[in-house]
């Protein structure tokens, strides 16, 4: 009996979290965002709409174009990262064909984490990742 309880009080608090993340996912699904690449420490500003995405690097000022963005859950999407065709390589052409999965797995008051896994080729890449919000 006292197994039951405490599984159905469990169930509780598992539904009661998952659904306040979820409600919280929303806020991310559009706004100005920033990152920083560990290799060079570059600043990545993110401008998401509900639909796409576009990277501006801080240090060249470069621009990518708009990644399209399916949005699965409030806190899952599917990510197409666009390329330019005019200039597509093999890697290239990959990536625009592959989605790239996103889940945000946690949201505090200033940055949210996120892991994003991709199947490119034989070769299985996850990274995980803090994106701040933007004030």
């Amino acid at each position: 009996m006292m197994r039951k309880v405490f599984l159905i009080i469990f169930i509780i608090i598992y539904s009661y979290a998952c659904s306040s993340n979820s409600d919280s996912c929303k806020r991310i699904h559009t706004g100005q965002f920033y990152y920083f690449i560990a290799e060079t420490g570059e600043k990545v500003i993110i401008n998401r709409t509900d639909s796409s995405q576009t990277e501006t690097f801080s240090k060249s000022n470069h621009s990518s174009l708009p990644n399209k963005i399916f949005w699965q859950t409030d806190c899952s999407y599917k990510m197409y990262i666009r390329t330019n065709v005019d200039s597509l390589h093999k890697t290239d052409s990959l990536l625009a064909q592959i989605p790239a999965n996103v889940e945000i797995i946690h949201i505090g008051d200033t940055f949210y984490v996120c892991t994003t896994s991709l199947m490119l080729t034989n070769k299985f890449l996850f990274y995980r990742d803090t994106i701040y919000f933007n004030k």
